[in-house]
């Protein structure tokens, strides 16, 4: 059976931060990633938009695909893929969420600060060579610059705190061993938001596995699918 898995990109490059793991997925996952407004093709900033009209792009985009779909969210990718919870919840099969922007969330100005800039150079490791691929990431990433700090400003403290839980979905948050783990702080907020949900450790991976690791970023997103998809997981 063909389930969708529609990837959203965090507040970087746009779509192409998945350009190089989407062949890694098998035939049975119907691997589908749009730029959101502002980034990629879409670069022009809209400066009324709100949080729902991220969600509602995904929705109309989204609407010949096979549903429900499991949604994937990088970055900034996990909090437009919450507030799609909230709109479309009939439309989720269920959530996979790597690298959750605890910066924005924090309610902490300078610590998002401090990490937002320490962090930037290790982000983006993987430019050891400017070869084709990375060159347009950098182009993406200098020229989405207005519309990375709109989802920054817009997807906050604020907006997280107000956020009801979505108790249907079944959400798996994604972690490489080598980050820091959550904070009991931050396992709490996760609980407030997806009460039916796991932590899920993978070994090696760095901040971008989907573009340092693609094939195996590849497999275990599949992996999850499959799990959440059998009629005997329970979470």
């Amino acid at each position: 059976m063909t389930r969708t898995l529609l990837a959203i990109h965090g507040r970087y490059a746009g779509a192409l931060e998945f350009d190089r793991c989407k062949a890694f997925f098998p035939e049975q996952i119907d691997f589908q990633a749009f730029d959101l407004p502002g980034f990629g093709v879409l670069n022009e900033i809209n400066r009324k938009i709100k949080p729902f009209d991220y969600a509602n792009f995904l929705h109309r985009r989204s609407n010949k695909l096979s549903k429900p779909m499991f949604l994937l969210g990088v970055d900034t990718g996990c909090l437009i893929a919450l507030e799609y919870a909230q709109h479309y919840p009939n439309e989720i099969a269920g959530l996979i969420l790597h690298s959750f922007p605890f910066d924005l969330i924090s309610g902490n100005i300078l610590e998002s600060l401090i990490k937002s800039v320490s962090g930037e150079g290790k982000r983006f490791a993987f430019i050891n060579v400017l070869d084709d691929y990375t060159q347009r990431f950098q182009h993406n990433y200098q020229q989405s610059n207005p519309s990375r700090k709109q989802i920054e400003r817009l997807f906050n403290n604020q907006w997280f705190s107000s956020l009801p839980s979505v108790q249907a979905i079944e959400t798996a948050y994604l972690n490489g061993s080598g980050n820091r783990p959550f904070t009991q702080k931050e396992e709490d907020s996760l609980k407030k938001v997806t009460s039916k949900y796991s932590t899920v450790i993978i070994p090696n991976w760095k901040a971008f596995p989907a573009i340092e690791t693609p094939g195996d970023f590849a497999q275990e997103v599949t992996a999850l699918i499959e799990q959440m998809n059998s009629p005997l997981h329970r979470f």
